[in-house]
């Protein structure tokens, strides 16, 4: 199994570090104040001033929609706008805590 698993892991990954340094690359040319501060798997968290999250919200889906040309999937993202990662509705952080046994602090 994890033999298998690897490879698309280890893509996965590619991925997402490519688009992390196309991100990188578009915050800097427009000189915005965001900035990329964590990621969690294939989820980015940035800490973006509220002026700038549609900005933002475009970079994002410019840099891990666009193919790269020697894996040429198509990626659909999702950008989720939040004062703390996990605080969407459909998140399941909190349930996650509690199975474990800890509290999370909001």
């Amino acid at each position: 199994r994890q033999a298998m698993n690897s490879p698309i892991q280890s893509g996965a990954a590619d991925y997402t570090y490519v688009g992390l340094i196309r991100l990188k690359q578009a915050i800097m040319e427009a000189r915005l104040e965001g900035k990329i501060v964590h990621t969690v798997h294939d989820c980015v968290v940035t800490d973006t001033p509220e002026s700038e999250v549609e900005v933002m919200r475009g970079l994002i889906k410019t840099a891990f929609e666009t193919p790269v040309k020697v894996m040429p999937v198509h990626m659909k993202v999702d950008v989720e706008v939040n004062q703390r990662w996990g605080q969407n509705n459909e998140s399941r952080l909190q349930e996650i805590f509690e199975s474990v046994g800890l509290k999370l602090v909001a």
